[in-house]
């Protein structure tokens, strides 16, 4: 049996974050280096608001190709149209850029995703900010880390009404927004799941809640928030099914935080 799909059998989560690290901190000086360049080649996908550059075509080409040379057996799934099915239990959900109007824009509020799960149970999340030189990481059951320090998200017995809050929200769901606003100190609209998830890693938010993120957006975040202490969760019950197209969730600093959310959330206006 080759090494690589050995490895692809007997996968260690330390080793693969390892490699990792190397490829994610190049392709953020390669994205960096393109949009400097004012060449990002934008085009529309599904509808106007909704767009793909040259730079989130090469961040995927260049990870998922990492994938396939040291786990060949792998199953892969990226947002710009990656799709290598396998019988292994492990698949990888790779987001290129995340928040690519905020990156296409010149914003800073952009992240380069990676979530790998076993059996739809999360093993290792990775998040890397290029623009803010920040990396975020977490291995199932070791805590979670930003630039290699461990972080935690502080315990809170804060009410929504005392709480700064985070939002994105797909078309038909606008109500929320001011069902949010009504019952909490402020809202912010950042463009990006993984970089509003930066902010609840690092407490400067309470909770962020998407109405229809997709499974691209919060594989990695996900992890990484719950091994911070936090908690992930649907909006109308627990359940986070990642072969759904839009995912509408929670993460927050505690369980009490989602209970209030959802009960404003799923009230009808």
């Amino acid at each position: 049996m080759a090494v690589n799909e050995q490895e692809s059998l007997e996968f260690n989560s330390d080793l693969a974050l390892a490699r990792l690290k190397p490829l994610l901190y190049d392709i953020g000086e390669k994205v960096l280096a393109m949009r400097e360049s004012g060449d990002l080649s934008i085009r529309t996908k599904k509808d106007f608001a909704n767009i793909v550059t040259r730079a989130d075509t090469l961040s995927e080409k260049l990870i998922v190709d990492h994938i396939k040379q040291f786990y060949p057996s792998h199953s892969i799934r990226g947002e710009e149209g990656t799709n290598v099915k396998s019988s292994y239990q492990y698949e990888w959900i790779v987001d290129p850029i995340d928040g690519t109007t905020n990156f296409a824009n010149g914003m800073d509020f952009f992240g380069i995703s990676v979530g790998m799960y076993n059996c739809g149970r999360g093993e290792f999340g990775m998040m890397y900010f290029p623009a803010l030189g920040k990396l975020a990481y977490a291995i199932k059951g070791q805590g979670a880390f930003i630039n290699d320090k461990q972080v935690a998200i502080a315990i809170t017995d804060k009410t929504l009404k005392e709480s700064l809050l985070a939002t994105d929200l797909i078309r038909g769901t606008d109500d929320v927004f001011s069902k949010l606003r009504a019952n909490s100190r402020n809202v912010l609209v950042g463009g990006s799941f993984t970089a509003e998830s930066l902010w609840l890693i690092e407490g400067k938010i309470d909770a962020y809640i998407h109405t229809g993120a997709t499974p691209y957006d919060l594989a990695a975040a996900r992890i990484i928030v719950e091994e911070a202490g936090g908690v992930s969760s649907g909006i109308k019950n627990d359940g986070i099914n990642l072969n759904d197209e839009q995912i509408p969730i929670i993460l927050a600093k505690s369980q009490g935080l989602v209970r209030e959310l959802r009960d404003i959330v799923n009230v009808r206006s």
